[in-house]
């Protein structure tokens, strides 16, 4: 048995041990949020994940140039393109979708807003 067999078996003994442990266990911390908001974290976390995303990718374009790999670096400049027209599509087609509530949504949300200015007067 060879050494990278060895570390792969001990890696998988310790992540069904650890799985098995933790993931009973991720249902229990859902909890139920107080107010409803319609959806308007999911266009900060696309912005992010695409930032991040666009940022990995310069790093390996960086670290690419730096070892001369001019084939490794070639492939990056498409997919930096590709991931920039795949955020101006979703923020062409899904970021009107999150600017604008559901009366669903701002009727509870009014109302809670109108309770707690009367408890406060």
């Amino acid at each position: 048995m060879s050494l990278n067999e060895c570390s792969h078996d001990l890696f998988l003994t310790f992540r069904k041990s650890f799985c098995n442990d933790v993931s009973p266990f991720q249902i229990i911390n859902v909890y139920i949020t107080k107010y409803d908001g319609g959806g308007q974290y999911w266009p900060i976390a696309h912005n992010a994940t695409v930032c991040s995303l666009l940022f990995a990718q310069l790093i390996a374009l960086g670290v690419f140039g730096l070892k001369r790999s001019t084939v490794s670096a070639g492939f990056i400049f498409p997919l930096l393109i590709v991931t920039i027209l795949f955020h101006q599509y979703c923020r062409k087609r899904f970021l009107p979708v999150f600017r604008s509530n559901s009366a669903q949504v701002n009727l509870p949300f009014s109302l809670l807003l109108s309770f707690s200015s009367t408890a406060l007067n």
